[in-house]
C-alpha cells in the first residue's frame, strides 16, 4: 500500500483479534488501519481454509477460458484466490460480452504462443488514491478539496506461459502427459505461491556517527537526523537474481513518505529532443498535472526522479520503464518537463507520476540504485545510505528480487531511531509486500482446440449439487 501513513502495525504473529478505542485518547491512523488488516486477514484465512488455495463455485465461477474466432475468452463471474475474490468483469465493468485476451493484453495479445501453454491469472492488490480516482474527493470541502483516505483494490491480469512456475521453470513440452493434469498443475502453482522463490532480505538502522550541517540544532551523533517523522519505503525497481543467475542486476528506489507523492497527468505535449548543448540526448516531454502538491513536502523539484504509473502497471514480469527526471517546472501552468527514455502516456489508462527521493545519491539513475548484497558480519557488511542517517543492508543470500518488493521503515524524531525488529542489532527480514499470486486457468494443448479447464470448482456445503437428484427421495 502506498499512502501517507504513520506506520503499518499489523502482525499476524501477535495474534491480536481487535483494536479497541479508549475514551479521551489520541486517535492514530495506524490503529484504524490495523483493525482493517485484522478483519481482512481473518476473513481471507477463513475463505482459504474452506475453499482451498483457489477455486470457484460450480455455477457462478468466472474466468473459464474459451476459444472464439481464434481468440482466448474469459467468462464472467468470480474466482477465489487465497481468500481474495477476483471479479470478471472488474468493478468498473466491461459489458456483457466475454472479455478477450486481446482486450486485456493490448498489442501483446495479437499473437499466441506455440502450444502447449498455460493460461494463468496474476492476482495482487494495489492502492488507489484520489490522484487516480478523483471521486474519492469530497466537494463539500471546497473548490480544491484535500485528499483524505486511500483504497485498496484487487487487480488481476491473465498471462500465458509455456512453463510451470518456479525457479526451475520446467517447460511444458518436457513434462510427461500424465503430469499435465489439473491436480498436478494446481499443486505446482500452490507450491510456488507458498514459497517457491528465495525472497530478498533487508535490515535497516541509523548511523550513530552521521553528521549534519545543522549541528547547533541536532547533535552530530544523534542517530536519525530528520526533523520530521517519516515512513521510508525501499522498493525493488528492476528485479533479478543478485547472484548473477538472471540477466542484469537488481536495483532499488526509495521514498521518505511511502511513495505517497503522486501527481495526476491531465495532458501530454508532443515530445522533443533535448538541447544539443546537453551532454545527453534524452527526450523531453511536457505534461500537465492536476496539482503540484500541497507544499514542499508533497511537491516536485527540478532534479527529482519520478515514475510513470498507470492502470497497466503490473508488479511482476518485464522490467518497468526507466525512471524520469524532472527537467523543469512551470508552476503557474502546472506543467512539468521530464527527461529520459519516455514511455507513451495514454490518458485512457489514468497515468500519474510518483516521486522517489534518491535524487542526491550519486549512484541513482533511470534504473534506480544498484542492489549491493552483504554478509551479516565481517568485512562484507555493507550499509547503504538513504538520508539523515538512515541506512539499509541487503542480506547476501542470492535471492530472487521481483519488481515491486518493498520494505517500510518508520523513523522517529523523538527517539532518533527507527522502529525496526532487533533494535540496536537490526534483523534482516523479507519484503513487507506485495503479495502476488499466480493460479492456473486453462491448458492449451493444441492450436485451434478448446482449452482444457484447470480451475478448481466447488459446490455448496449444505445444498444439493446442480443437476443431482435428491438422495432423500430415492428408494
Amino acid at each position: 500500500m502506498y499512502g501517507d501513513f504513520s506506520r503499518l502495525t499489523y502482525s499476524r504473529d501477535k495474534r491480536y483479534t481487535a483494536v479497541w478505542s479508549q475514551q479521551g485518547r489520541v486517535q492514530l491512523d495506524a490503529d484504524a488501519n490495523e483493525q482493517t488488516a485484522i478483519l481482512l486477514d481473518w476473513l481471507r484465512t477463513l475463505a482459504h481454509d474452506f475453499i482451498g488455495p483457489f477455486g470457484g463455485h460450480v455455477v457462478r465461477a468466472g474466468f473459464r477460458v474459451g476459444l472464439k474466432d481464434g481468440e482466448l475468452t474469459f467468462s464472467r463471474g468470480h474466482y477465489y484466490v487465497y481468500g481474495l475474490r477476483c471479479e470478471n468483469p472488474e468493478p468498473a465493468g466491461r459489458g456483457a460480452a466475454a472479455v478477450t485476451y486481446r482486450d486485456l493484453a493490448g498489442a501483446a495479445g495479437d499473437s499466441l504462443p506455440k502450444p502447449p501453454y498455460l493460461v494463468e491469472l496474476l492476482v495482487w492488490e494495489r492502492s488507489v488514491s484520489a490522484v487516480t480516482d478523483p471521486g474519492l474527493l469530497e466537494p463539500a470541502l471546497g473548490p480544491y478539496p484535500p485528499d483524505t483516505t486511500v483504497r485498496s483494490q484487487l487487480a488481476w491480469m491473465p498471462r500465458l506461459s509455456q512453463a510451470l512456475p518456479g525457479p526451475e521453470g520446467r517447460a511444458l513440452h518436457s513434462v510427461p502427459a500424465r503430469d499435465l493434469s489439473a491436480e498436478h498443475i494446481s499443486r505446482a502453482f500452490d507450491e510456488y505461491n507458498s514459497g517457491g522463490r528465495k525472497r530478498p532480505e533487508l535490515a535497516a538502522r541509523v548511523d550513530r556517527e552521521a553528521g549534519t550541517d545543522e549541528a547547533t540544532i541536532v547533535p552530530a551523533t544523534s542517530g536519525y537526523l530528520g526533523v520530521e517523522n517519516q515512513l521510508y519505503r525501499v522498493e525493488v525497481h528492476i528485479g533479478s537474481s543478485a547472484d548473477g543467475s538472471a540477466d542484469g542486476s537488481p536495483t532499488f528506489k526509495w521514498s521518505r513518505d511511502n511513495g505517497s507523492a503522486e501527481f495526476r497527468i491531465v495532458a501530454v505535449a508532443e515530445s522533443e529532443r533535448a538541447d544539443d548543448r546537453r551532454k545527453d540526448a534524452d527526450e523531453l516531454i511536457t505534461v500537465t498535472v492536476f496539482s503540484l502538491g500541497r507544499d514542499d513536502r508533497t511537491g516536485l523539484e527540478v532534479g527529482d526522479w519520478v515514475e510513470l504509473v498507470d492502470d497497466a502497471s503490473v508488479p511482476l514480469g518485464p522490467p518497468p520503464p526507466p525512471l524520469l527526471q524532472v527537467h523543469a517546472i512551470e508552476r503557474a501552468g502546472l506543467t512539468v518537463t521530464l527527461s529520459g527514455k519516455l514511455p507513451r502516456a495514454d490518458l485512457a489508462l489514468h497515468p500519474y507520476l510518483r516521486r522517489w527521493d534518491q535524487g542526491a545519491d550519486s549512484q541513482a539513475g533511470p534504473d534506480g540504485i544498484p542492489v549491493v548484497e552483504s554478509s551479516a558480519s565481517g568485512g562484507g557488511n555493507i550499509w547503504l545510505d538513504l538520508e539523515d542517517g538512515v541506512q539499509v543492508r541487503f542480506a547476501a543470500r542470492g535471492a530472487d528480487y521481483q519488481t515491486g518488493d518493498y520494505w517500510l521503515i518508520p523513523a522517529r524524531t523523538a527517539t532518533g531511531g527507527l522502529l525496526w525488529p532487533g533494535g540496536a542489532h537490526p534483523e534482516a527480514i523479507g519484503p513487507h509486500g506485495p503479495d502476488r499470486y499466480l493460479v492456473p486457468l486453462a491448458l492449451v494443448r493444441e492450436t485451434g482446440k478448446e482449452p482444457e479447464d484447470m480451475r478448481t470448482l466447488f459446490t455448496h456445503l449444505a445444498w444439493p449439487e446442480p443437476d443431482r437428484p435428491d438422495d432423500s427421495k430415492s428408494g
